[in-house]
């Protein structure tokens, strides 16, 4: 299995969608390829754009007492990996797979 390090870099420094983003952009994700949980979400609220912490909020206490895990278990990216999908409602609807897919491997002429 190839290192994620240099997709998370990416990832992390993406700005494509920069200009339709009213708070700018600012990933909040963990992988890791041994992490057995890998939890797809709608994109983050307000409060973790603000934290950069995915599920630092009202909805994550709610998901990990519904898991059954703890705070320090679910932020183990060993454990689970957390990817947002960055979906925009009354815009394009490209998510942040599709997005970090295009940096990664950017179309060709």
């Amino acid at each position: 299995m190839g290192s994620l390090a240099t997709p998370m870099e990416k990832g992390t420094a993406c700005r494509i969608c920069e200009a339709s983003l009213p708070h700018g952009p600012r990933p909040a994700f963990q992988i890791n390829g041994s992490a057995k949980i890998l939890i797809a979400a709608q994109a983050p609220g307000c409060r973790v754009h603000l934290t950069g912490v995915p599920f630092d909020d009202p909805s994550g206490v709610r998901l990990r007492e519904w898991m059954g895990i703890s705070r320090e278990a679910f932020y183990d990216c060993r454990t689970v990996a957390i990817l947002p999908m960055g979906s925009r409602p009354h815009a394009s609807s490209i998510d942040f797979a599709h997005r970090l897919a295009r940096t990664l491997d950017p179309p060709r002429d």
